[in-house]
């Protein structure tokens, strides 16, 4: 079941399905005791220093980059939206693109950026 909460439109936002545990130190982590952003910032590291990475052209990249991005962007809206947020978020300059999946909370704020495009727009409800 998806949670959801209203945006500033009367609208739900699509809300994360699986929540993370606050610790005493006031940083989230993941059931396996690593936090989402110390495993997205492994995982997107990997990306971007390995070989395929290196050796791919422009288009390649993004599509390797969409790949590793689309799980985290379905935690944090529903699936139904998932496809088309990945890929505005890969259709950004490269440049701008790298910048904003360096990091989960970078990555955080894009999404949510796409989804307020979406719902200013009417493409999402």
């Amino acid at each position: 079941m998806n949670q959801g909460m209203m945006n500033m439109h009367g609208g739900q936002m699509p809300m994360p399905m699986q929540q993370p545990r606050p610790t005493p130190n006031g940083m989230s982590q993941m059931p396996h005791g690593q936090s989402e952003s110390d495993r997205y910032r492994a995982e997107i590291m990997s990306v971007f220093t390995g070989d395929k990475f290196g050796g791919a052209n422009e288009q390649q990249k993004k599509q390797l980059v969409g790949t590793a991005i689309f799980r985290h962007v379905t935690t944090l809206v529903t699936p139904e939206y998932s496809p088309k947020i990945t890929g505005m978020i890969i259709d950004l300059p490269l440049a701008d693109l790298n910048y904003s999946v360096s990091t989960y909370e970078t990555l955080c704020l894009k999404v949510k950026s796409a989804v307020t495009l979406l719902v200013d727009t009417g493409n999402m409800t």
